[in-house]
């Protein structure tokens, strides 16, 4: 019988580890906010805090042409301003804003089920 979940690496770059102000995805450290979909890295999203976001922030995960955006709001979770979600969302892509740890263990899951996902992860600006 075959394992339930596969090797997240055979399919992208897996969230590693985690803290507060940092991520590790793949071999990288991250210190600044960021989104990963499959082997791509934005490394430099420039959103430090999710209550702020516009479209704008928005529109550059859909670009990627991801069909479930996950944004990780830190240590936790936030709203996203209304305007942004409708905005998402009328694309057609479905956005779910948790706390970064359980963005990071949902995004390693969805990579290794090999789902179009993005996730987005907020980071405290140093």
């Amino acid at each position: 019988m075959s394992g339930l979940v596969r090797d997240p690496g055979d399919s992208g770059q897996p969230i590693r580890w985690y803290r507060a102000d940092a991520i590790a995805v793949g071999d990288q450290e991250l210190q600044h906010s960021f989104a990963v979909i499959g082997e791509r890295l934005l490394r430099d999203w420039p959103v430090t805090e999710v209550s702020t976001m516009a479209t704008a922030d928005l529109d550059v995960l859909l670009a990627a042409g991801p069909e479930l955006i996950l944004i990780g709001s830190g240590l936790r979770q936030r709203q996203l301003p209304p305007p942004v979600l409708y905005h998402g969302l009328s694309q057609g892509v479905g956005i779910e804003v948790m706390g970064n740890d359980a963005a990071a263990r949902t995004y390693n899951l969805l990579l290794a089920e090999d789902r179009n996902v993005l996730a987005a992860f907020v980071l405290p600006a140093i």
